[in-house]
């Protein structure tokens, strides 16, 4: 029996693996009854792919960097989103320091073989808040740029986030001449 909201490894004619996976796996979501709910391939499963343990050369295409918690806060939100993406890994910058992230990814954009990056995460958590800074960070020290976007998840949608938001979050200072130029509570 599994657990809401457990991933677990099948294959893809739906019968367990007994072992180590020796085909191609998708993952499939179960509800409380053990009923799929969703499926996302494995290759999509932010869960099973560490940022920080990947080699830089298996990073290709366009790909999406998320808080590791992301998937387990709403599944049926990044599901979607995460199918338009050739790879997406997590990382958790609880237990990884940023500048781990940062040149990690710098060293991964260097090989050329991605195209476009963006990054996801729950919105309001003072780790996750820090994926977003990487961007400016990686563009200070390359000299080609490749697209790069970035999304909250909020109420249950992946909502983007502008670079000015991102910068304006980075300083309190600046953060709280705008609210009081709007006359928003403090």
């Amino acid at each position: 029996m599994h657990k809401a909201g457990c991933f677990s490894t099948a294959y893809t004619d739906n019968t367990e693996c007994p072992g180590p996976v020796l085909k191609p796996a998708v993952r499939f979501l179960h509800d409380m009854k053990g009923n799929h709910m969703q499926t996302m391939p494995a290759h999509l499963q932010p869960a099973s792919r560490d940022a920080m343990s990947a080699n830089v050369y298996s990073f290709r295409g366009s790909v999406c960097i998320t808080g590791r918690c992301l998937n387990e806060v709403d599944p049926d939100a990044c599901i979607p989103f995460f199918q338009s993406y050739d790879q997406v890994y997590s990382v958790c910058l609880e237990s990884t320091h940023v500048n781990m992230l940062i040149t990690k990814l710098t060293a991964v954009l260097a090989t050329g073989q991605v195209h476009r990056l963006d990054f996801a995460s729950v919105d309001r958590s003072p780790h996750c808040t820090q994926l977003h800074y990487v961007q400016h960070e990686i563009e200070r020290v390359l000299p080609h740029h490749i697209p790069m976007a970035h999304f909250v998840l909020h109420e249950g949608i992946l909502v983007p986030v502008s670079m000015q938001a991102i910068e304006c979050s980075k300083s309190l200072a600046m953060l709280s001449s705008i609210m009081a130029e709007r006359k928003i509570p403090q």
